[in-house]
């Protein structure tokens, strides 16, 4: 450890030990520290996935946007509204669009996103090895983003080059 104040520079050395009360070995931690990497990837990946979204989507509208007063732009609204519910439906699954406020989140469901981060918080808390319970659910939620992400990309890689080509 080094502290520096006003120009006096302080070092000790220390070491960071389990808490002897827990048996917990360090394999066991290892095996936290493993999962909690696994889940901090997957909150990224899915907050990834949430900004892509609203990059595309605000894409889309400002070339709606530009196409006002034009002959196409009917033809641009018209083709924007499917690309757009679907990248929505997607985004909806993995973040509460609806929230607006702390309070909000009382009266919406959590979305992936929370239950990821619900699932951080219960493995990180304890002195001991994730139980089986946390490990299932960080794959049941894991596997529900990849299929919202899946669903985002087949969006991106398939209607956006056909509204490109608009």
């Amino acid at each position: 450890l080094r502290l520096s104040v006003a120009g006096e520079t302080h070092e000790q050395p220390f070491k960071i030990v389990p808490d002897p009360r827990h048996a917990t070995t360090t394999e066991e931690f290892q095996t936290q520290y493993d999962l909690l990497l696994r889940v901090r990837d997957k909150l990224s990946e899915t907050n990834d996935a949430i900004n892509r979204v609203r990059r595309v989507r605000d894409q889309v509208d400002g070339w709606v946007g530009r196409a006002k007063g034009s002959k196409s732009e009917a033809k641009l609204a018209d083709a924007a509204k499917p690309l757009k519910n679907k990248l929505s439906a997607a985004q909806e699954q993995l973040i509460q669009v609806n929230a607006n406020s702390p309070k909000d989140t009382l009266h919406y469901p959590v979305m992936l996103n929370t239950k990821l981060v619900r699932v951080a918080n219960a493995i990180a808390t304890a002195d001991m090895a994730p139980t089986r319970q946390a490990q299932e659910v960080f794959a049941d939620h894991s596997a529900q983003v990849d299929t919202q992400i899946a669903a985002i990309n087949a969006a991106i890689d398939k209607d956006v080059p056909a509204f490109n080509k608009l």
